[in-house]
C-alpha cells in the first residue's frame, strides 16, 4: 500500500474494519482510507432521509454559529471590501451565502445533498456534486470549501479547479480536519470511513499544494470547535447550551484542535 498524497510505502494502519481500514502515512502525515467510495453516489444520486425535526433545528442552529465564525474569519483577515463575490462549495442550506448577501456581495452556493438543498436559507444555493469536472462559468473573488474536503479523494485536482474558477489574486477559504492534529487522527481511526476519510491532508500536505498551483499561504490556523465535537459525536442533548449563549461553540485557538482554517491567496499574474 502507499500514500494516496504522496506515494511513500511508509504506512500504518491506525484502525481495520470489516471491508475496509483507516491509514496514516508516516512521511506527509496523510490520513486515509484505503477503499475508494464513491461519493457522488451516496450523497449526489442517493441522498438520505433527513433526521428529526428536533435535532433539524438544533443543526441549523449550529451551523448558522459555525457560519458566523467562519464569516467573521474572513471578513477580519481580508477586509469586506476584498469579498465581492463568493462561491461557497458544500454550502448545506447556504448559512454563510445568507451572511454575504446581506452585504450586497454576490453568493452562490453548491450542494450536493438535494434534501438540504430544498430548504436553502440564500436565494442562489445550487444543487449539483463539485468534481474537477463541475461546469460552471462564473468567476469569483473568494471560494470556500466548509468542512467538506476530507470527502474528496483527489485534493490537488479540486484545488486546480477551484483555481480555475477565481478572479486574477483571489483567495481560497478551506475549513477541514487538522490532519497534524493527534485528537483528530483518534477520532477518524475510530468514526472514520471511505466517504468522510477519503483524504485528511496535514500543513505540510497543503504547504506543497500552495507550491504546486503558485498560492500563498495566508493563514494556517488551529482550531478546536466545542459544539461540532458534539454534534459529530451525537452528543445532542449539549446543543441548547450553544444556543443560549453562541459564544461557547466558537472554535478556540489550540494547536492540537481537530480543525484547521486554511487562507490562500493566489499569486497575482498567475
Amino acid at each position: 500500500m502507499e500514500c494516496i498524497f504522496c506515494k511513500s510505502t511508509d504506512i500504518r494502519e491506525l484502525n481495520s474494519f470489516n471491508d475496509y481500514s483507516i491509514c496514516a502515512c508516516n512521511v506527509c502525515n496523510t490520513v486515509f482510507a484505503d477503499q475508494v467510495a464513491d461519493n457522488k453516489e451516496y450523497y449526489f444520486l442517493s441522498p438520505k432521509k433527513s433526521s428529526g425535526v428536533l435535532k433539524q433545528k438544533l443543526a441549523n442552529s449550529a451551523k448558522s454559529i459555525t457560519a458566523e465564525f467562519y464569516y467573521n474569519y474572513l471578513t477580519n483577515n481580508l477586509g469586506t471590501a476584498v469579498i465581492s463575490s463568493v462561491l461557497d462549495i458544500g454550502a448545506d442550506r447556504g448559512h454563510l451565502l445568507r451572511l454575504f448577501e446581506k452585504q450586497g456581495v454576490k453568493a452562490v452556493g453548491i450542494e450536493a445533498d438535494r434534501i438540504r438543498a430544498a430548504n436553502p436559507v440564500a436565494s442562489d444555493l445550487r444543487v449539483g456534486f463539485f468534481d474537477e469536472d463541475y461546469v460552471l462559468d462564473e468567476r469569483f473573488n473568494l471560494v470556500c470549501f466548509t468542512q467538506n474536503m476530507s470527502y474528496f479523494r483527489d485534493n490537488r485536482s479540486i484545488l486546480k479547479k477551484a483555481s480555475s474558477l477565481l478572479n486574477g489574486g483571489g483567495y481560497i477559504f478551506i475549513a477541514t480536519v487538522n490532519g497534524d492534529s493527534p485528537m483528530a487522527v483518534k477520532h477518524f481511526s475510530k468514526y472514520g470511513n471511505p466517504n468522510n476519510c477519503a483524504c485528511i491532508l496535514s500543513k505540510k500536505g497543503w504547504s506543497e499544494i500552495c507550491d504546486l498551483f503558485e498560492f500563498d499561504l495566508l493563514d494556517y490556523s488551529f482550531y478546536e470547535p466545542p459544539m461540532l465535537k458534539d454534534i459529530v459525536s451525537k452528543r445532542w442533548f449539549r446543543l441548547p447550551q450553544y444556543m443560549i449563549c453562541p459564544s461557547k461553540a466558537y472554535y478556540r485557538t489550540d494547536i492540537n484542535g481537530h480543525h484547521a482554517l486554511i487562507l490562500l491567496k493566489r499569486r497575482k499574474g498567475v
